[in-house]
């Protein structure tokens, strides 16, 4: 339900490393350890273990889903999964697919995103296949993820919880929750360089979700004002880098826009083609070519545009993001404007 995985057996260290193999990724950035029932977390675990009360009424609440919980390292877990820490990150997804193949499996899968690391992560089956075809054996396609970020990680084994990476949970829900009420947020509420240099999960250390093509992002971070004025700001700030970037030699630049109404249409709606290239299948919604090339953008310079829903609306920008960024790399934009939303609610994890 958040973006695509490459899974293998988390007790197998040999499995394992086949799947830092496959990404290229890191052997110094851990995984997360994915279950399909708390039965099967708790025989990672001695006789007697009992999953900590902090996280009792989150898990009850919700999982399975987007929310992945650090725990104290398991025994059975090989040191690859975790980097030798003394923690380890575990979820349950919700995703029907994910969830019986994990059963079927019998045991924990280790899945990271299904991308060549530092990649944006892969929102469509095509996208695993762009990044790992000839690496992996398989690609398993469930359609389009319905969440389109990461799952959000907490770990509410500190005191406060921090909330160490954003994702399909929001901070709002969890600070709704029993003990979390003074939940920090990692590079909000502060900072820690050591923890940076030893990440307990994944995306705290290395450069990742960049596509190819120079990214400016137009942060909307506290700004106030009613919609129809914060849409007119954004377009003036977004046609002003343009300028800028078309003055510095850059020709093919895309926006990716938050200016939409609430409830309008989202995928590319704008590109103006080189000779001989088509429109990729993957610029609609639910993965369809489904625009007019020869619609006009709401900014002039621009190659393409492409709306990513509105700044009401930051779940629906949120599932769009990682498909637009990869679709600007397939139609060879040199720089990509992304217009930002704000930090409420999955706002915070765009």
């Amino acid at each position: 339900e958040t973006v695509y995985g490459l899974a293998a057996n988390a007790l197998s260290a040999e499995a394992v490393a086949r799947i830092f193999a496959a990404k290229r990724r890191p052997s110094d950035n851990p995984l997360i350890i994915h279950i399909s029932s708390l039965s099967m977390l708790e025989a990672l675990y001695p006789a007697g273990w009992t999953l900590p009360d902090v996280y009792r009424p989150l898990v009850a609440a919700l999982w399975p889903g987007p929310l992945t919980i650090l725990l104290p390292t398991s025994p059975l877990v090989p040191p690859s999964v975790t980097c030798g820490l003394s923690t380890m990150a575990v979820r349950m997804p919700a995703h029907p697919i994910a969830q019986a193949l994990i059963a079927l499996c019998g045991f924990p899968l280790a899945a990271p995103s299904a991308n060549s690391s530092g990649k944006p992560s892969p929102t469509l089956a095509s996208h695993v296949l762009e990044d790992l075809a000839g690496r992996i054996p398989l690609v398993v396609d469930g359609g389009p993820c319905g969440c389109g970020v990461e799952s959000t990680v907490l770990d509410a084994l500190k005191q406060p919880p921090v909330l160490l990476r954003p994702g399909g949970v929001t901070y709002e829900q969890l600070r709704g929750m029993p003990g979390m009420q003074d939940l920090q947020v990692y590079k909000k509420h502060f900072v820690d360089k050591q923890l940076e240099a030893v990440p307990t999960t994944p995306g705290m250390k290395y450069k990742h979700y960049s596509p190819n093509a120079e990214v400016v992002l137009l942060d909307v971070a506290g700004w106030f004002g009613p919609a129809p004025e914060l849409r007119q700001a954004l377009m003036q700030h977004t046609q002003v880098q343009v300028q800028q970037l078309r003055a510095a030699g850059i020709e093919r630049i895309a926006v990716l826009t938050t200016c939409s109404q609430a409830g309008e249409s989202t995928g590319l709606r704008h590109v103006a083609h080189r000779a001989g290239q088509e429109t990729p299948a993957s610029s609609g919604p639910e993965g369809a070519a489904s625009i007019s090339t020869a619609s006009k953008p709401q900014h002039s310079g621009v190659s393409a545009e492409y709306a990513l829903g509105s700044l009401e609306e930051p779940g629906v920008v949120a599932r769009e993001l990682f498909r637009a960024l990869r679709l600007m790399d397939e139609l060879g934009m040199q720089a990509v404007v992304v217009q930002g939303v704000g930090e409420e609610q999955e706002g915070l994890a765009v």
